[in-house]
């Protein structure tokens, strides 16, 4: 949805201030796991359609 709506700058800064929040609330210990499990730093290749672990 971001490419579609964004360009690349914007992309980027929508994405440098969400991993903020995220390494934040990390730190809080409000997040189980790593940062990069809740905030992938590459693309995981989800699959919406498919049901969670």
């Amino acid at each position: 949805m971001l490419d579609m709506l964004l360009d690349s700058t914007e992309k980027r800064m929508v994405l440098t201030m969400d991993r903020k929040q995220v390494e934040g609330a990390h730190a809080n210990g409000d997040l189980k796991g790593t940062l990069d499990q809740n905030f992938p730093s590459t693309d995981p290749r989800w699959d919406p359609n498919l049901l969670g672990p």
